[in-house]
């Protein structure tokens, strides 16, 4: 009310100013519907009712020609003091500016409304002002208080008798109930509107009605019901218009949902040819959208790759973001599904920023999900825990922000007791005790919504200090397996050094004695000295293969003079293979590091060297050693053939695995840079940190 008296004067000097010069005048040469309204001094009652009147008219055709006559007919009402003008006005404002999302600029309007209504006693423009503020609370989330207003609508329309007001109040309290969950009282609201339309011949609450109610059914997975509204929807549309290609989506959807896709798509092509009829974009861009599902969930990913594609188009083309990220989110749920791994995190990159654009909690904690399973199928296991530690942590917040919204809605309805009480002592303050009483009234119900406040703290606390040992847990298990599988490294070259000395202590000396006891035998005859030296040569065979499986095993180099050594002299003895050069390189000052490291780059670049000879058909190998003080870096690569890495990693290779999981161990970092875009040639690059194991020399 104070905003509202504040403004009075500028308005009042502004409109004298006008009056001054002899004739007011309201035009617009935007639209040639808007009719000049011009009279000398003749700014009077009925002169506002036709402003607003003449907005009525327009307000579906131009908004903003019926904007500029609402504005007009409110500051004309405040000049001459015409209550109901004010009251009239400011309501058809706050309908224009919900429709334009501008809430506080619909509330401010709408409290004008209420309070001029509740002077004059118009039951019929409070119970609509009513019914607008519980539109605006529903909108931000404030169901309870959006019911409250609702209620008080109903009890108005009561009072004089106006069907038409109850039927919308019913709808209204309809999708209160809905949002709620109370599905129960939200078909009973439903039923009421389409009785009280049927007895009226009201066709739009007819029709709305039925559709809500199919609606509800929907969510209740009663297909068959919903699919009986919906069809009674489509046999009473006679517009053709809007609510047909409504019914038509809903009636896809439902077919979708019972897995009927042929039927499915029959309704939505008619929803879809319906909406190009109206020119209706997103429309069109929506229905599109629900096609693509339908696609993929036969597993057709390039026909809903293609739909998909077409939605965000024209989606971008209106710029209707919500519409754009749903787009991105599905293109890039297909790309991961065809296989197209940087594609489909290129989009749910491009999602991410968008749902930040416009705070779409509920589409990150998709884009969370969907990244954190994308990353384990990859086995990238970093990733996913990064991703699923956001996913909790963004989970965590929305639960905060619902919390304070319930608070938020309760100190709302406190806030309007509170001002209720105040009109009532300044319309009243002759009736001190029956104020008094009110008061009091007011207190408990303060002390109450205290008491009802602290439960619900309560309660949530300790909801959230669940989900938060649930968090902690899953994080604690994902570092035991970790442990594990350093663990299980650690032991597989521990056996593997067991191995290697029982077979250069035990089996290479009795092979070589074997040997000496064999040349110490002369006097035979020529046949049976061919068969001992055919014998001997056996036996220097297997000790030779004794020793190269030993060295293999664990590397004499490696145990004598560390890292480097044992890398040159495996890219040496690859160097003597024919057909096949090998460089290897050091850069900076080689450093020691613990003998289990070691061990374990020594294993890494082996694999390495072995896939290349195994599969790249290679004529070069070069491999760079980078010592820096904080990490080593590993450079590897050939000139073979390469390989598709996105098919090896969907395969998940046990050559790739090994690799992984050694860098893993080493808490590195595996880069993969393509050479050239003919083949698939990669270089590999790898990062291990070693700044907190080197060993002062």
């Amino acid at each position: 009310m104070k905003r509202f008296i504040y403004m009075r004067p500028i308005i009042l000097v502004t409109l004298t100013i006008l009056l001054n010069q002899g004739t007011f005048s309201f035009a617009t040469d935007t639209n040639p519907t808007v009719h000049r309204l011009s009279y000398d001094n003749n700014l009077d009652t009925s002169y506002v009712n036709r402003l607003i009147s003449h907005g009525n008219q327009l307000n579906k055709e131009n908004v903003d020609s019926a904007s500029w006559l609402y504005q007009n007919a409110f500051k004309i009402s405040n000049l001459i003091q015409y209550e109901k003008g004010i009251a009239d006005a400011a309501l058809q404002l706050s309908i224009i500016y919900k429709k334009e999302d501008q809430f506080d600029s619909a509330k401010y309007f709408i409290s004008i409304s209420t309070i001029f209504y509740r002077k004059l006693n118009v039951h019929q423009g409070l119970a609509n002002s009513h019914n607008m503020y519980g539109s605006l609370l529903r909108r931000k989330g404030f169901l309870a208080s959006a019911y409250d207003q609702h209620k008080e609508s109903l009890k108005l329309f009561q009072l004089t008798n106006d069907s038409v007001g109850l039927a919308k109040t019913y709808n209204y309290l309809g999708i209160v109930a809905r949002s709620l969950s109370q599905y129960d009282s939200s078909l009973f609201y439903y039923l009421r509107l389409v009785k009280i339309s049927e007895n009226l011949n009201y066709h739009v609450g007819l029709i709305t009605g039925m559709l809500n109610i199919g609606q509800v059914y929907l969510e209740l997975q009663d297909y068959v019901k919903a699919k009986k509204y919906f069809f009674q929807c489509l046999d009473i549309i006679d517009d053709d218009g809007t609510n047909y290609a409504l019914a038509c989506n809903k009636l896809g959807n439902t077919f979708v949902f019972e897995s009927k896709f042929d039927s499915a798509l029959i309704y939505l092509n008619k929803a879809l040819t319906k909406y190009r009829q109206l020119n209706s974009v997103s429309g069109q861009a929506w229905i599109i959208l629900s096609i693509g599902n339908i696609y993929e969930r036969q597993n057709e990913f390039i026909q809903a790759l293609d739909k998909y594609n077409s939605a965000k188009q024209l989606f971008e083309d209106i710029q209707l973001k919500s519409g754009i990220l749903k787009a991105y989110i599905n293109i890039a749920v297909i790309h991961n599904k065809l296989g197209n791994y940087r594609k489909s995190i290129s989009y749910y990159d491009s999602s991410m920023k968008l749902s930040d654009d416009i705070n779409a909690m509920d589409e990150q904690l998709t884009i969370f999900r969907n990244l954190t399973q994308l990353y384990l199928e990859y086995g990238n296991n970093a990733k996913a825990i990064e991703n699923q530690t956001k996913y909790i942590a963004l989970k965590d917040s929305i639960f905060n922000l619902e919390k304070a919204k319930i608070i938020a809605d309760l100190e709302l309805k406190y806030e309007k007791e509170k001002n209720e009480s105040r009109i009532l002592s300044l319309e009243n303050q002759n009736l001190q005790k029956d104020l008094e009483l009110r008061n009091e009234s007011n207190r408990k119900n303060m002390y109450l919504a205290g008491i009802g406040v602290f439960v619900l703290i309560t309660f949530f606390s300790i909801v959230y200090f669940k989900l938060r040992i649930r968090k902690n847990k899953l994080i604690a298990e994902e570092e035991k397996k970790l442990i594990s599988a350093q663990a299980l490294l650690e032991g597989q070259e521990n056996e593997q050094q067991r191995i290697s000395k029982e077979l250069h202590d035990g089996v290479g000396v009795m092979l070589s004695t074997a040997n000496l006891f064999s040349s110490s035998i002369k006097r035979l005859d020529s046949d049976d000295r061919e068969l001992l030296e055919k014998a001997q040569d056996l036996v220097k065979n297997a000790s030779i293969d004794v020793h190269n499986i030993a060295r293999n095993l664990m590397p004499t180099a490696l145990n004598l003079y560390g890292l480097t050594d044992a890398l040159a002299e495996l890219f040496d003895n690859v160097d003597k293979l024919p057909g096949i050069y090998a460089d290897f390189f050091i850069t900076g000052e080689p450093i020691n590091l613990p003998k289990s490291k070691e061990t374990m780059i020594y294993r890494l670049v082996q694999e390495l060297v072995n896939n290349t000879m195994k599969h790249a058909k290679a004529k070069s190998i070069d491999m760079t050693l980078d010592y820096g003080d904080d990490s080593l870096i590993i450079t590897y690569k050939d000139d073979g053939v390469g390989f598709d890495f996105e098919k090896e990693l969907s395969k998940k290779s046990i050559g790739l695995k090994s690799i992984q999981s050694r860098i893993d161990y080493l808490k590195g970092k595996l880069e993969f840079q393509p050479l050239n875009e003919v083949d698939s040639a990669y270089r590999f690059l790898i990062t291990i940190p070693v700044k907190d194991y080197v060993i002062a020399k």
